[in-house]
C-alpha cells in the first residue's frame, strides 16, 4: 500500500525520472577535467551556499539523498574541503538536490522547509544516518524521527511533504543540472566550469583545487 505522504511527491518525481533516463541514455556522465571547454557558471537565487561569495572557486554539487556515493562524500571527504577550502576562503560550495527517487525528493523537500542556517547540518544529518530512514520498509517514519533531531514536529514534517512550491523548486533545479550540465547521476560536481563525475578522493579534489589557484594562495 503506497504511503500517502509521499504520493504527492512520487507523481512529480517519476517524470524527472523519465527524462534522467533519457539524458542518461543521450549524455553518459563524463569528467570534463581533462582541456575541455569549460562551462558557465550560473547561481541561483534558491542555492545553499557554504563559503565566500568572492572564493576563487566556485564548487557546485547535484547529490541526491539516497545515494551512497554522496553519503560517502559528506562523510569522508568534504569535511577536509570545508577545513581546508572553503573556511580559507578559497572555495565556495553550492549544495543542488538532485532526487534519483521519491524518498530522495522527500528529504530534499523537508530540509527545504528548515531555515537556512539549518539547512546543511541538517542534510549532513541525513548522509549520517542514511541507512536508518532511505533504505528502510517505512521511509517516511524515518525521516520524521530524523526530523525530529532538527526540531521538526510530525505535524511539520508531513506538511512539508505537501510543499508543492519547494517540490517545483527542486524539480527546476533538476531540469536546470540537466540543460546546463547533462547531469544524468550523482554526485555530480562542476568545479570552475568542470565536470567532476562520481567519488573522489580529497586529494583528487585538492589536486584540482590546486591547478585552478595562484601558487600563493594554494595550501601547502
Amino acid at each position: 500500500m503506497p504511503r500517502p505522504e509521499l504520493t504527492i511527491i512520487a507523481a512529480g518525481t517519476a517524470i524527472v525520472a523519465v527524462v534522467l533516463a533519457l539524458v542518461f541514455f543521450l549524455f553518459a556522465p563524463s569528467d570534463s577535467s581533462d582541456g575541455a571547454p569549460k562551462l558557465p557558471m550560473t547561481l541561483r537565487d534558491d542555492d545553499m551556499i557554504l563559503g565566500k561569495d568572492d572564493a576563487p572557486i566556485t564548487m557546485i554539487e547535484y547529490a541526491s539523498m539516497t545515494c551512497g556515493h554522496c553519503s560517502r562524500f559528506h562523510q569522508t571527504v568534504f569535511p577536509s574541503i570545508k577545513k581546508n577550502y572553503i573556511e580559507a576562503g578559497l572555495v565556495k560550495f553550492v549544495f543542488r538536490e538532485y532526487p534519483l527517487d521519491d524518498v530522495a525528493m522527500a528529504g530534499s523537500v523537508v530540509a527545504r522547509c528548515l531555515p537556512r542556517d539549518q539547512y546543511f547540518r541538517f542534510v549532513g544529518l541525513l548522509f549520517e544516518n542514511q541507512s536508518t530512514w532511505a533504505f528502510v520498509p517505512d521511509p517516511r517514519t524515518g525521516l520524521i524521527e530524523i526530523s525530529r533531531r532538527a526540531g521538526l514536529s510530525r505535524e511539520q514534517v508531513e506538511t512539508c511533504l505537501k510543499n508543492r512550491v519547494e517540490i517545483d523548486r527542486i524539480n527546476a533545479i533538476v531540469a536546470d543540472a540537466q540543460s546546463l550540465y547533462r547531469v544524468s547521476a550523482t554526485p555530480t560536481f562542476v568545479i570552475n566550469g568542470q565536470i567532476v563525475s562520481g567519488e573522489h578522493s580529497f586529494s583528487e579534489f585538492e589536486e584540482l583545487f590546486k591547478s585552478m589557484l595562484p601558487e600563493a594562495d594554494a595550501p601547502n
